[in-house]
């Protein structure tokens, strides 16, 4: 499982995956999808780190045969020794050797010059490939923990709508009016056992900041993640008239989460929660973060829907009764205490 046979580590560079998921099924059936998530994603991570120590030997390689290059295009010893060979080869009389050896030391010189440059670039493509399937550990293991904890809440036959997208915050379809970013990454819908209905989403919010340095282009990114919350009560009941105010106070502080929205209407109640901001860096070394731990996990989450679900049973009402019609005859169950 997702956080115990592997440490999830924080993701430095922003994530870039094409992973999408979007099912209708019980939780029985979607757990196994989000642990064959976890599999694919192990394997691209392992593959694309292999590749890309490759790429860095590349690198290296290339690095040498540059300076083999420049070095030993004028080697006399090199020359010396070729021309011998050449020499010591019957019916090569007639061609010059000295001069020959040095055509065929650029030829093995230029060429493995050439040969790294071609591996080192295939290393890279290929890490890229795989990249593209390694998705956030954390977006992952929030829905594990979600559904793994939620299936004694939730009937076993009784379809659960998940949409997880690890698309990257910062792709051009993710731009919003008025400058940044937003990714909606996770949209769940849970029919609870006590007949009321959950609605989970979580979106990521991004404000990017690029400086143009001497030699590079320093890129700062502030990250708010909104954890939103709908709460539909079991049919039969609604929300209190009071409801509102009576709700206020009950969401100031959700393990790190601040309460931004409560709204409430007779039949739903929805409060949005929204994280302190983590910071994504690049700069001169590559990427880094800082405060990855604000950001939405699985206790975050599950806790902000135990919250509001304990606040929606504290202000239910039940529904107003129809009252009987003016004239004529009351419908039918009436006379008989069916209200």
């Amino acid at each position: 499982m997702l956080g115990t046979d592997r440490q999830i580590k924080p993701s430095l560079e922003p994530p870039d995956a094409v992973v999408q998921l979007s099912q209708s099924a019980p939780i029985a059936n979607l757990l196994p999808m989000v642990r064959k998530l976890d599999s694919e994603d192990a394997r691209a991570e392992k593959l694309a780190s292999r590749f890309g120590y490759a790429g860095g030997i590349g690198v290296v390689w290339l690095l040498v045969a540059f300076v083999v290059m420049t070095g030993m295009m004028d080697y006399r010893a090199a020359n010396v020794l070729i021309a011998d060979v050449i020499e010591s080869i019957p019916g090569l009389e007639s061609i010059d050797p000295h001069a020959t050896a040095q055509v065929i030391m650029v030829v093995l010189l230029v060429g493995n010059v050439l040969v790294a440059v071609l591996f080192t670039i295939a290393m890279f493509v290929v890490r890229r490939r795989y990249k593209r399937f390694d998705i956030d550990d954390r977006k992952l293991a929030t829905v594990e923990h979600l559904l793994g904890v939620l299936t004694t809440d939730v009937k076993p036959t009784t379809a659960v709508g998940l949409v997880m997208d690890f698309r990257g915050y910062h792709r051009p379809d993710a731009k919003v009016a008025g400058g940044g970013f937003q990714r909606k990454w996770l949209s769940t819908r849970l029919p609870l056992v006590d007949r009321s209905t959950a609605e989970l989403s979580v979106a990521t919010h991004c404000k990017r900041k690029t400086r143009a340095k001497n030699k590079y282009t320093k890129v700062k990114d502030k990250l708010i993640e909104e954890l939103t919350v709908e709460i539909r009560p079991p049919k039969g009941t609604s929300f209190a008239p009071d409801a509102a105010n009576r709700l206020r106070q009950r969401f100031n502080n959700i393990s790190g989460l601040r309460t931004v929205r409560c709204k409430v209407a007779s039949k739903a109640m929805r409060v949005v929660f929204r994280t302190p901001p983590a910071l994504r860096i690049r700069g001169r070394a590559g990427w880094t973060i800082s405060g990855h731990e604000r950001l939405v996990d699985g206790p975050r989450a599950l806790g902000a829907l135990m919250r509001a679900h304990r606040a929606m049973r504290s202000v239910l009402v039940a529904a107003p009764r129809m009252a009987p019609p003016q004239g004529g005859y009351p419908p039918p169950g009436y006379a008989q205490g069916m209200r």
